[in-house]
């Protein structure tokens, strides 16, 4: 895990370019990992943020019941730089997660290439993670597959080594 001391770049696009008057909206930051400002950033923009991580350093982001669609329904589900760490696999596991809990997501993935050792639709890096090698039109593609709600997938925004995409 990436440990951030400032917001990631996604996270300030869309704090300053996304149309929101979300005072007191539910959000589900999926991944949070050690992205704590990014956390803080939406809690600053009004939302009321819950983090969920089944790896996350704080146990209590851990615990499935966050995501557990039975118990809550979230506004909005932000995952920023989640989904190129994944496999084809886990990939479509986390999306469905969102999905079921969230009425909206708003997804950031990297769009430049990683120097490592290829290994299925990306490569093992030189610290031994997984990173997804597709570019933002092979993203809209991948997410517009497996969303079941084909038509309202869109690029939000392309920032040359990111796409965030809703």
């Amino acid at each position: 895990m990436i440990a951030r001391k400032t917001t990631s770049a996604p996270m300030r696009w869309v704090k300053d370019n996304l149309e929101y008057s979300f005072d007191d909206w539910s959000v589900l930051h999926f991944g949070e990992g050690k992205a704590f400002a990014d956390s803080a950033a939406m809690s600053l923009m009004g939302f009321a943020v819950t983090a969920y991580d089944p790896h996350s350093v704080d146990f209590s982001a851990r615990n499935p019941e966050l995501i557990d669609p039975s118990l809550h329904v979230y506004d909005i589900g932000f995952s920023f730089y989640v989904f190129n760490t994944l496999n084809q696999y886990w990939r479509e596991q986390a999306f469905n997660e969102m999905m079921r809990c969230c009425k909206r997501l708003i997804i950031a993935v990297r769009t430049d290439r990683v120097p490592g050792e290829k290994c299925q639709d990306g490569v093992i890096t030189k610290r031994l993670t997984f990173q997804t090698q597709l570019n933002k039109d092979q993203w809209l593609e991948y997410f517009t597959l497996i969303s079941p709600v084909r038509s309202s997938v869109s690029l939000l925004h392309n920032g040359g080594h990111f796409a965030i995409i809703e």
